[in-house]
């Protein structure tokens, strides 16, 4: 018989330490989507960045929703994070060609989804790299069973 979804012995995610942190990482991506779009309007952000250093925003930036939403979703659908992080660039860029004094270009698309790619590659081989570590070969396990015996 299966466990009721609502019922008080089904497991929530949630409750647990890497729910929480999965949800924290999420809630923070919002955030940071929000100020990119309500702070990004605001007549300040005009010229904030010259160039180049503008790029290296646009780089920071969208390397930190990768990681983010990369972490809210356990890496678990990292061509859908690249792909959601490159349209929120696109939005962006979007937005700012109604802003006055912004405007909106190709190369900071370009800078949002290569931090997207970046960020993607690099915590997708961090994975690989602490999954070896952290697993021995079943060889290994073999030799240490006969040792334990």
């Amino acid at each position: 018989m299966q466990t009721p979804p609502f019922s008080s012995s089904h497991r929530s995610k949630w409750g647990t330490r890497e729910g929480k942190i999965s949800l924290i990482s999420a809630l923070i991506a919002l955030i940071v989507i929000f100020n990119l779009f309500y702070l990004g309007a605001k007549p300040v952000a005009v010229g904030l960045f010259p160039e180049p250093w503008d790029k290296l925003a646009h780089f920071l930036v969208f390397s930190l929703l990768t990681a983010l939403f990369w972490i809210a979703t356990d890496g678990r659908f990292g061509v859908f994070i690249v792909l959601a992080v490159s349209l929120i660039g696109a939005a962006d860029e979007i937005h700012q060609i109604f802003l006055p004094g912004r405007s909106a270009g190709l190369d900071d698309l370009a800078a949002d989804i290569i931090a997207a790619l970046t960020m993607f590659w690099l915590l997708h081989w961090l994975r690989k790299l602490t999954a070896k570590t952290r697993s021995p070969d079943p060889q290994s396990e073999a030799i240490v069973e006969n040792i334990n015996r």
